[in-house]
């Protein structure tokens, strides 16, 4: 588990939202491995408003992808 906060949202070839730890480490929730339209309406609602957020991230290919995540109250 790892706390993040939300910092970017990219849309390029996919949808994609960046967050950092405090490291300024970057995680990223991306369609292919966590669906964002899945998304809790509350989370979507919550990624504008500075709020940290629990994840489970996996490493691939040198970056770490959200497989999961959650608000931190």
């Amino acid at each position: 588990m790892k706390t993040v906060q939300f910092v970017a949202e990219k849309q390029d070839k996919k949808f994609c939202f960046i967050f950092q730890d405090e490291e300024k480490q970057d995680y990223y929730l991306d369609e292919d491995v966590c669906p964002v339209s899945g998304l809790s309406p509350l989370i979507y609602d919550q990624l504008a408003k500075d709020r940290s957020f629990s994840i489970r991230f996996r490493e691939r290919s040198g970056a770490r992808y959200i497989v999961s995540i959650a608000l931190v109250d």
